[in-house]
């Protein structure tokens, strides 16, 4: 990745037209996103204290902004913006910028499902976004209610509604998003359905650490749901 961001930053220094810039945006976006869970050697120097996470969520986030400023049709415009919103909020930004910031990051995800609505990915950040809501704690929704005069809200019902329809439009896309199925319906109440979605998402192959990762989690839900 290290060497993937030099050559893409060189490219971006040297490009000329808006649409060669847009593309390159959602590449030095997305590139600066992956290094900060990147666990390979090499890239080390780059993602190895909070101080150069929190620089490289920054880096991916006006990247970000600059692929909306210039290509506001392209549903990846608004998909990166979302989701490097959601990076600087997890590396410095805090609890309270990431509150601040919800009714963007959740705008921007709906208007890349309006540009596209057959993405998985803009769908499962859509459901997730949901269920963060309706699990909020006490002490994160009081705060919330000193930010807004009406505090945004969401439901476990709309968080399955689309990460189901995720599944529907890309199946199979990503383990997560049957882990999020099952977590939905153990919060609905719904046992059995909560246990075929984990068994679902352990039957599925691990290609990564976030996958064993996942796996763990789509064992507890079996076990609480079983």
């Amino acid at each position: 990745l290290a060497k993937c961001l030099q050559k893409l930053e060189a490219m971006y220094m040297d490009s000329t037209s808006n649409e060669e810039r847009a593309a390159l945006c959602f590449r030095l976006s997305r590139v600066y996103y992956n290094l900060l869970s990147s666990d390979d050697p090499a890239n080390a120097e780059l993602n190895n204290s909070k101080q150069k996470l929190a620089e490289l969520a920054k880096s991916a986030h006006k990247f970000a902004e600059e692929a909306v400023k210039i290509a506001p049709n392209d549903f990846r415009s608004h998909y990166w913006y979302g989701v490097t919103i959601q990076g600087v909020g997890d590396n410095g930004g805090g609890t309270k910028y990431k509150l601040q910031r919800l009714p963007d990051m959740r705008s921007s995800f709906e208007r890349a499902h309006e540009l596209n609505p057959n993405d998985g990915n803009t769908l499962y950040c859509l459901g997730s976004i949901c269920f963060h809501l309706a699990d909020i704690n006490w002490v994160t929704r009081k705060l919330a209610s000193t930010l807004f005069a009406t505090p945004p809200t969401a439901t476990f019902e709309e968080s399955l509604e689309f990460h189901l329809q995720a599944e529907k439009v890309e199946p199979y896309f990503w383990n997560k998003n049957a882990l999020m199925i099952a977590k939905a319906y153990e919060k609905l109440g719904n046992r059995q359905e909560a246990a075929k979605w984990a068994q679902e998402t352990l039957d599925r192959p691990r290609l990564s650490r976030a996958d064993e990762q996942v796996a763990k989690e789509a064992e507890a839900v079996l076990s609480r749901t079983k």
